[in-house]
């Protein structure tokens, strides 16, 4: 089978490093490809570049309009690097508009979001511009159930059928790894603290300053734990090095790694003894929270979105998004018993290996197969070639 995943005009794919959209892309195309089928992935980019990986084709396409031209002038780019070759299905990922290359092209199309609320759509010619994309495709695909009831109340009536389609996890790289632990405490001179670790963008919207206002108390009563952040300042495409909220943390003896490289994530998570992820809003899955897990911590997490969906129940302590007395007693119960974070840790490898994207793979070919049935007239469920 020949699949097409595709993303935004603005979003480089990276190997090493990216957001949850790009390792949706990437990690699928690589389960897809492992199972035998034939996957290319495009991503807009300033320079035009081909390149192979565990069997999936890259084709970067090069761009030079701002938005919402570089949109348009992306179709016209994959267009034109499919050569007149037509896909057995095309998976977009927060780019509603490939709804209209799917269309034109005569290929049946599923769509992969966490983000609907697009500025344009402030406009009723945008609106009817994006729900006609949308509408072009065979199935939507939100990325929890929370995302999905959000999308429906934001588009009423829904532009088209939905199925929740999670994002995982790499059950290969995110794993337990005791020495890997050692090591990285020792590296950042943490031997002998409990450590509280946030990954992800520092800013607002994520509630690093949620967490800092929080961990005002609990430092006081916990004078060995330490908290740490890892991930980019603002937006993934930010350089700065330190903002107010970075700052904040060193003045607390916390401790900032900066954007911390993909193949030292691992290391980083089974360094920690509680994850925290208290995001204040537009949290519609929470992949970090899920790879934290997959290394069997605890999380603590605002109870936001598809959070509720990507943290267990018996793996997390859950809190009133915004509110930091409740962060900080979630925070203290988790530091105060070592037995609980280890009961909730094996709990969290357990609801981690629910999202492994071998499993999720198996999943799109039958969400594919659908699609294909509903554009050829063959029986519903059967899974293509």
């Amino acid at each position: 089978m020949k699949i097409v995943h595709i993303g935004t005009s603005t979003m480089p794919i990276r190997l090493h490093r990216g957001g949850a959209v790009e390792r949706r892309m990437i990690e699928l195309a690589r389960a897809q490809a492992a199972a035998g089928h034939e996957v290319q992935v495009f991503s807009g980019e300033d320079t035009a570049a081909r390149r192979t990986a565990d069997g999936v084709r890259y084709e970067a396409v090069k761009l030079r309009l701002p938005r919402p031209y570089r949109d348009y002038e992306f179709l016209v780019g994959v267009h034109g690097r499919l050569g007149g070759q037509r896909p057995d299905i095309i998976h977009a990922h927060n780019a509603p508009e490939i709804g209209r290359l799917s269309k034109r092209l005569r290929v049946p199309a599923v769509y992969s979001f966490d983000y609907f609320r697009l500025a344009a759509t402030r406009w009723a010619l945008g609106r009817t511009h994006y729900r006609r994309s949308l509408a072009a495709y065979s199935t939507l695909l939100p990325v929890s159930a929370a995302c999905g009831r959000e999308f429906s109340e934001f588009w009423a009536p829904s532009p088209g059928p939905m199925t929740v389609f999670y994002n995982g996890v790499n059950l290969d790289q995110f794993r337990p790894d005791p020495d890997a632990a050692f090591r990285t405490k020792e590296k950042h001179g943490l031997l002998g603290s409990t450590v509280v670790l946030y990954v992800g963008r520092v800013c607002e919207q994520k509630g690093a300053d949620l967490l800092l206002d929080a961990w005002e108390s609990v430092r006081r009563e916990h004078p060995t734990a330490t908290l740490v952040f890892a991930g980019p300042i603002g937006q993934f495409t930010g350089s700065a090095s330190e903002s107010p909220l970075t700052l904040r943390l060193r003045s607390m003896e916390g401790v900032y790694l900066g954007a911390v490289p993909d193949e030292e994530l691992n290391a980083v998570y089974n360094m920690c003894d509680v994850f925290a992820m208290p995001t204040r809003q537009d949290e519609m899955f929470g992949m970090a929270a899920l790879e934290a897990q997959a290394c069997g911590k605890p999380v603590v997490a605002s109870r936001l979105g598809g959070l509720s969906e990507s943290v267990g129940e018996a793996s997390g302590e859950f809190f009133t998004p915004g509110d930091r007395v409740e962060l900080a007693a979630a925070l203290r119960a988790l530091l105060e018993s070592p037995e609980r974070r280890i009961r909730m840790g094996s709990a969290a490898l357990e609801h981690a290996r629910r999202f492994c994207w071998t499993r999720l793979a198996r999943r799109s070919l039958d969400i594919y197969g659908s699609a294909l049935s509903a554009a050829d007239g063959r029986a519903p469920g059967r899974r293509p070639a």
